[in-house]
């Protein structure tokens, strides 16, 4: 019986209160052999999961149009020879423009910085839409003679981010530490190491963009509000047109989304003026062109930080600029300007 007693205590003691000690808040309670391991000399963790966010992940209805067609036309589709566009560096230099490509791309080898940007600006995108910023941890190696042998862009998942009084913060929740099985717990992150894009503030910033994504998303999936839906079971009649609900719901829509020019899938219609098409096709373009333009800006700005340091700045020719938007405004504001036309010289967004 005290054998059986003195083994039972010596198993608590080695399964239960040894651990208990060396983690009493179960920081790493749901961490395992199998977790998906760090990157080398990543800070940050790996997460997706367990946080609250402006956007559920069931989004549908005119979120998930405006969100897709948001990022989707982002970046020309290079097969077309029509909208072909060039990145290079400047001074040019071919062995840190492929570490550089495949630092920005999520595709693993890449040969030119054209391929990576297009992708590290697709992903880049998406995350502003869907979260009103984005987040990459920066990391550089370097050979004995302090050359640049590999460069690192790690996506972080935005709300698992907080800025406070400047400084960098990734919160790791237990909901987020089981699902990803992480530790859970803070880590301070040295704001040298953040390339941190918030949506411009040109197009509403990232309170502008929250207003539209939840207004979007209670309008989202209501094609015939409830009160009708109840009154159609009883067999009820309640006055409600269903011609002027939807005619009323797109244009509140527009109006929200009036600064980035969403056409709602809805190029030409009975309902507007061809101006206003053009117009809005206008804004769209430019909306397209400020976002890109900004990724931009915020890569160079990364390569040439502290952390990096690569001395070089991406070039960027064929995709339209604000500049040449700019100018099919004054175009369209003379006269005389088709629609058709329009779209062929912008369309290369």
């Amino acid at each position: 019986m005290m054998k059986k007693t003195k083994a039972s205590l010596v198993k608590f003691w080695y399964k239960i209160a040894v651990p208990f000690f060396k983690d009493p808040l179960f920081l790493s309670k749901w961490v395992t052999e199998w977790a998906r391991q760090n990157d080398p000399g990543r800070i940050t963790v790996w997460v997706n999961s367990g946080y609250k966010t402006i956007v559920d992940r069931n989004y549908q209805g005119e979120l998930f149009m405006f969100l897709q067609d948001m990022d989707q036309g982002i970046m020309p589709y290079r097969s077309r020879p029509d909208r072909a566009y060039n990145a290079t560096l400047e001074p040019s230099n071919q062995e840190l423009e492929q570490i550089i490509a495949e630092a920005l791309s999520s595709r693993g080898y890449q040969r030119r910085v054209s391929e990576g940007l297009e992708d590290f600006i697709r992903r880049a995108t998406q995350s502003l839409f869907h979260y009103t910023e984005a987040f990459f941890e920066l990391y550089c190696e370097r050979d004995g003679s302090g050359k640049i042998t590999k460069i690192e862009f790690y996506h972080i998942y935005p709300p698992s981010m907080k800025k406070v009084f400047g400084q960098y913060f990734q919160v790791i929740p237990w909901s987020a530490a089981k699902h990803g099985n992480v530790k859970a717990g803070i880590r301070r992150i040295p704001k040298e190491k953040i390339l941190h894009i918030e949506f411009p503030k040109k197009l509403g910033g990232k309170r502008g963009l929250k207003k539209i994504l939840r207004r979007l998303g209670k309008l989202s999936g209501t094609v015939i509000p409830d009160f009708q839906m109840k009154a159609m079971e009883k067999n009820e009649s309640s006055g409600f047109d269903l011609d002027r609900y939807t005619k009323t719901k797109y244009i509140e829509i527009a109006q929200i989304t009036r600064k980035l020019g969403w056409h709602q899938r809805k190029f030409r219609d009975n309902d507007i003026l061809e101006y206003y098409s053009m117009h809005r096709n206008l804004m769209f373009t430019d909306s397209q062109a400020t976002v890109r333009e900004h990724i931009i800006d915020k890569v160079n700005t990364a390569l040439n930080g502290t952390v990096i340091n690569a001395n070089t700045e991406i070039k960027v020719e064929g995709l339209l600029t604000n500049e040449d938007v700019k100018s099919e405004f004054e175009l369209l504001q003379k006269g005389g300007l088709k629609f058709v036309e329009q779209i062929k010289r912008t369309s290369r967004s």
